[in-house]
């Protein structure tokens, strides 16, 4: 399961639409749907995310799938 499913399953578990969990971030529904579909969000984002989750969602995963990106990228 990629970063965007946990997150998408974390969010369906907890009973909220994007927007709310958005809210709880401080982010736009937009934002939230685009790292359900696999985006990287920012640092700070990620760091938000791990705690809202529980660490379902952990920081440390984003930051291996940004590199990962980078490298098939080059």
């Amino acid at each position: 399961m990629d970063n965007g499913e946990k997150l998408r399953a974390w969010r369906v578990a907890a009973g909220l639409s994007q927007a709310k969990a958005a809210d709880r971030v401080g982010t736009k529904q937009r934002t939230w749907a685009q790292w359900e579909s696999g985006t990287t969000p920012e640092i700070d984002f990620a760091e938000s995310l791990e705690r809202l989750t529980g660490g379902e969602v952990a920081m440390r995963d984003w930051a291996r799938s940004r590199r990962r990106k980078r490298r098939e990228a080059a």
